[in-house]
């Protein structure tokens, strides 16, 4: 049993029992990304120049989401050269080849408790 029941790894135990796949498609379009980032953003949160926006502990919300599925994946980090969670997010959802391992990072990210407090970074 995997530490983190992904997406990827559930696709695989269908497939490989003989059960119709979840989901199963060539490509995720770069726009589906994009609003994906769209969505962290105003969930999560980020740095913002001198202010953050979103829930207060962002930090700690993006390094679950990448080290949950880095440990998944067999690596140390999401993306090598990035500085921050976020950055390694939001990178491999903008860049990963890996469809299912995209689908994954996305499920783990609406799984994570996340939820924008009242009023914080509300623009």
């Amino acid at each position: 049993m995997p530490i983190y029941e992904t997406f990827k790894k559930r696709n695989e135990r269908a497939e490989n029992a003989g059960k119709p796949v979840i989901y199963r498609d060539d490509v995720l379009p770069p726009p589906f990304r994009v609003q994906v980032a769209h969505i962290w953003g105003n969930t999560i949160g980020y740095e913002d120049g001198w202010f953050a926006v979103g829930v207060l502990d962002f930090d700690r919300l993006w390094a679950v989401m990448n080290k949950t599925l880095a440990t998944e994946m067999g690596l140390f980090t999401l993306w090598d050269g990035e500085r921050t969670s976020r950055n390694c997010c939001e990178r491999f959802l903008l860049n990963a080849p890996g469809i299912d391992d995209v689908l994954s990072l996305i499920e783990i990210s609406f799984r994570t408790p996340n939820r924008k407090r009242s009023g914080v970074g509300s623009r």
